[in-house]
This record gives C-alpha cells, structure tokens and sequence, in this order.
C-alpha cells in the first residue's frame, strides 16, 4: 500500500527516531542511509511538510542549524505510516474501487487532482499484488477482475491492514448489528473490540460487493466443521437464489475457520474439528503430515497442545478449498523483518519437502501453495513453542536509577517478556545473560555478556529493538 517514496520516508523517520541527539546535520544523517545527501535533504524536508499536513503542526524539522531531532520525539512512528497510508493513491483506489465502484479514473483524477499516469504508476504494486491471486485491477474502471471470493479477501486484508475499518461514513449500517450478532459465536474474540471491528469490515465489504451485484457462485469445495449458517439469519434483507444463498453463506464460514485462530485448548470447535476431519477425503493427507511432524521434533514438543494441531488443520483447510495461494493478511506482512528460531527453519524445510512429495504423490494442487503453505506451517511451529513453556528463560539484569519514575516504564516491558526473567546483578558474571542499563557508565567493565542502553526520555522508540535483540539472545540460549 506504499510506494517507493512512502517507504524511504518511513525508513528515514525511523532512523531518525532512533537517534539520541537532539540534532543532526544532513551530511550525518546521510552517512546512516544508502541515499545521497540531496536525496535526504528532500526526504527530510518531505517528512516535515507531512508532520505539518497530518497533524496540524508547526513543526520546523530543518532549520539553519541542521535537523531538530528532539522536535521529532512528538510524533510516533505508528502514527506517520498510518497517516501515510490512508493518504496514498493505493489506499484511495482501493476504497474507491469498494465504496464508490461507480467512479472510473477519470473521475478518480479530477477528485483528487491526480492525473492518470501517476496513478498508474503509483498502483503498479497494487496490480502486481492482486495479480498472484489470478485477479486483475482495471484501472480505467476502476475495478477488480476475478474470482469474487478473492476479490473480496483482499479488499479484507488491505482495509485491515491499512486501517482496521473504513471510515464510520461510509460503513454498512443496516444489516450490520444482524450480521455480527449471528458471526460473534464462531469467532474466538467475537465480542472484543478486535472482533467487532474484523466482523464489521467483513460485512462492508460482503455488502457493499452484494448491493453492486458482485455475488459468490462458487460451491464450497467441503463443508467447514462449524454448524451451516442459514442465509436467512446473516443476511435477513439480502435476496438471491438458492445456489447464491449458499455459497454466500459458505464463504463467510470458510473466513471464520481457515485462519490459524485457536487460542485456548478449550474451545468448542477443537472437539467439532476432530471429529469433522476423519470423516474428510483431506483426513489421509492431515495424518501423513501429523505423522511427518512427529518424526521430525522429539515427543515432548507439544503433542498434548490441541491447538497446535488445531492450526495445523485449520492452514491446510485454508489452501484445500480453492487449490491455490489465498490472499490472507499473512502474506501482506511476510517481508517484515523478524528473528526465527531455528526450528522454524527445520519445520519450514520439512513442509517444503513433504508437500513436495505429497504433490507426486496425489494432491497436484500442493504445488501452487507450497510456499506460503510452508511458512505459515512453520510459524505455527514456532508460535507452539514459545507456548510450550519448556525452554528456558533470558536472564537480564537491569542496572538504572534507584527511581521509580523513571524506570517504572522500562521495568514493566522488560518483565511483561514472558521469557525473560529479572535477575540481580553480582559480582558473579555467569549469573545473568544480558544487561540493561539506562547508560553506559553504569555498566561494570568485567561484564561481557551482552548488554542494551534504554534511555528513559526515548524508551517508546527503543521498544522494539530491544524486544528483537532480547529474543535473539532468548533463541540462541536454547540453541532453538
């Protein structure tokens, strides 16, 4: 949903968030980056007029003195991509293609004094994006060509991904309230905010497609293990045929249940799944790939987590239905940087092999999953593991002021790390594993073990680098 130039941007906000200076100048800060300092120079001064835009400042950022760092400290780095988001031409001609299908880019340009090349250019991404999914975006209609159940999975994803709702203006209210009372029993946060808000794009964007005569036809391939909704019950005004009434219905099932979402081991639908699964053509290859598991990590692991195995069917469900890569939000997030253990490698390399084989053997469709198959395979893997509650725990030693309103907000971080434990610092050195410090100076200099210094006044922006290097440590620890 980002161009080039957004993406340069939010990199330059976030090196520049990192440092603890209140100034810079440009030649410094271009030494950082791999850009030249006229690049910068404009990047800066782009990132100050967007501060000044979205947020109704008066912010100076560059002045005759260089760049006013501590200026910066006012705003989050959360906060600048989601405004750089909703701004962007991607973003708008996607709720356009949603909310107004009448407009064409025509329309589209003289609304928002963009002219047609530039949109084509900005869009590229999102038409390479939508097209490994077998969709087409037509710019100059301003649509999206293709099978409507992944036409509307990715109009899902990228709304939620962008923004979490579409504005309150233009959300579906009738048929809404209906809607999420029916859907809030099949899913696990149904009557959290969190749930109320994904039940809620789910039904704007089913509405607005079905009101523009944009039905699903497809039958589902199976029936999920969750009880058949009556068309009736989620849609009480909609009108359609029967064949249509179904496979409406059996999409919004096949949302709720092919997605890695069990939490608790007591939950209903654990039971349900089980017993739906042996009755399955899909139950043969399920049991060759829980026998595959087994063989690969020792008995320990997690064979009494039933959501482990839940998941572990729920992604295999997933690709089974349609027999080709689904346009989920995992696949918008795949490229974020993130430490893995090193069983997520084996597990993804040992999907990778049995699919394979798998595909020779009598499921051809598997060749066309396989890679995303694998890594969302292997993050369950992953996310198994670090509930098990078998490894064991990074100790950390922090050394700060003997004040608690300073160090009340790091304390909690550090602690709130389930696989971190707070040690006291001695003379013993094979006593802890890591140090914080909120400075340098605090640090002993017989210690070589690796330590991190949070300064207090910018520990929000040390937040999630100090996570990222802790579990990096944490990983290597238990050789994972």
């Amino acid at each position: 949903m980002l161009g080039k130039q957004e993406r340069r941007k939010l990199e330059l906000f976030q090196v520049m968030s990192k440092l603890s200076l209140e100034q810079c100048t440009i030649h410094y800060l271009q030494s950082l980056t791999v850009h030249s300092y006229s690049r910068v120079k404009t990047l800066v001064e782009s990132i100050e007029l967007d501060l000044r835009n979205f947020f109704a400042s008066d912010l100076q950022l560059l002045d005759a003195q260089g760049i006013q760092l501590a200026r910066l400290q006012a705003f989050r780095y959360e906060d600048y991509y989601n405004r750089l988001v909703l701004s962007g031409v991607p973003y708008m001609v996607v709720k356009a293609m949603l909310v107004a299908p009448e407009m064409d880019l025509n329309a589209f340009c003289q609304h928002y004094y963009y002219s047609p090349s530039s949109v084509k250019r900005k869009t590229a991404g999102l038409a390479a994006y939508v097209g490994e999914y077998g969709l087409k975006l037509n710019l100059a209609q301003l649509e999206l060509v293709g099978d409507e159940r992944f036409v509307r999975m990715v109009f899902y994803s990228l709304l939620w991904l962008a923004g979490k709702q579409l504005p309150p203006e233009e959300q579906q209210v009738a048929g809404r309230p209906t809607f999420m009372g029916a859907l809030q029993p099949y899913l696990p946060n149904g009557e959290s905010i969190a749930g109320e808000h994904q039940l809620g794009l789910l039904y704007d964007v089913c509405s607005y497609r079905f009101q523009k005569g944009h039905y699903i036809e497809t039958p589902a391939k199976y029936e999920t293990y969750l009880k058949r909704l009556d068309f009736t019950t989620v849609y009480p005004t909609w009108q359609a045929t029967t064949a249509v009434q179904q496979a409406e219905t059996d999409f919004v099932l096949y949302w709720l249940t092919a997605i890695p979402n069990f939490y608790d081991y007591t939950d209903p639908r654990l039971a349900k799944m089980v017993t739906y699964i042996t009755q399955q053509p899909l139950n043969g290859l399920i049991q060759r790939l829980v026998d595959a598991v087994r063989s690969q990590f020792p008995e320990d692991f997690f064979w009494q987590d039933t959501c482990f195995w839940g998941n572990l069917t729920n992604i295999v469900l997933l690709y089974y239905q349609v027999e080709k890569p689904v346009p989920i939000m995992f696949d918008l997030v795949r490229d974020i940087e993130r430490p893995h253990f090193r069983t997520w490698h084996e597990a993804k390399q040992l999907f990778q092999l049995f699919f394979q084989a798998e595909a020779e053997r009598t499921d051809a469709w598997l060749r066309a999953c396989l890679p995303e198959m694998a890594e969302l395979l292997a993050d369950v893997v992953e996310y198994s593991l670090k509930q098990a509650g078998q490894t064991k725990k990074l100790r950390v030693a922090l050394i700060a002021e003997s004040n608690v309103l300073i160090t009340d907000q790091l304390l909690n971080f550090v602690t709130n790390l389930g696989f971190v434990e707070i040690t006291a610092l001695n003379h013993d050195s094979q006593a802890v594993d890591a140090i914080i410090a909120t400075s340098r100076r605090l640090i002993p200099n017989m210690f070589t073990q690796p330590s991190f210094v949070v300064q207090p006044t910018r520990q929000k922006m040390q937040d999630l680098e100090l996570y990222y290097q802790l579990v990096t440590l944490w990983y290597e620890k238990n050789q994972l």
